[in-house]
């Protein structure tokens, strides 16, 4: 008896939850282990496939990791801009940014460890990946949403602070308080205070230099 094919959708299924499955691993393995360690062979191995049917999916090493980096900067990008596109105020926008990014960050620490804490990654940019984040539009790039809601901020208040360092000084400020516990989270000699307040208050100082009375 002849073997009944595999109908259409299931077999996209079935490929979708395989990519899923070597994205997942990959980023556990770029995490501890680093890029030039790992191998191909090594990521089909621990999804149970031969290594020829990662190739399917992916044309090398470096186009994995491209893929994985735009998937994963586009699902912390939409987070951020579903959360706070729709906040009117400008300066509580950016007091909701500082918020749900290092919950973002808490949520997924191994997402957060490959996009802000691993070196040695391909630039996504060399060869951008299919469905990359696209640099500039405040619901894809959530360095421009937060530069653009800074810049609200400015002109809400008619504050003279040029609004791209100021993004850069709040990211930087919500950045090091996460790597810090990150990198360092068992540090016997720093009993490390609870992120999240700790965040709205570096934030609270730069609104309060660059906003006051907001």
């Amino acid at each position: 008896m002849a073997q009944k094919s595999e109908k259409p959708g299931k077999r996209e299924e079935r490929r979708a939850a395989l990519r899923m499955a070597v994205l997942a691993a990959a980023r556990e393995l770029l995490v501890t282990r680093g890029y030039d360690a790992l191998t191909m062979r090594e990521l089909a191995d621990r999804v149970h496939y031969a290594p020829a049917t990662l190739y399917l999916h992916f044309s090398d090493k470096a186009d994995l990791i491209r893929q994985l980096l735009a998937d994963d900067f586009r699902a912390l990008n939409a987070w951020l801009y579903a959360r706070l596109a729709g906040v009117a105020d400008p300066v509580a926008r950016l007091r909701g940014f500082a918020a749900d990014y290092v919950e973002y960050a808490r949520a997924n620490p191994a997402t957060y460890r490959l996009l802000f804490m691993t070196t040695g990654l391909p630039n996504p940019q060399d060869v951008p990946a299919l469905g990359a984040p696209r640099r500039g539009d405040e619901a894809e790039d959530g360095y421009a949403f937060l530069v653009r809601t800074v810049a609200d901020a400015v002109a809400a208040t008619g504050s003279p602070a040029d609004a791209e360092t100021v993004a850069q000084m709040i990211w930087a400020a919500l950045h090091g308080v996460i790597a810090l516990r990150m990198a360092q989270p068992l540090d016997s000699w720093v009993p490390w205070a609870d992120a999240e307040p700790q965040a709205r208050e570096m934030v609270e100082i730069l609104l309060a230099r660059y906003f006051p009375g907001r």
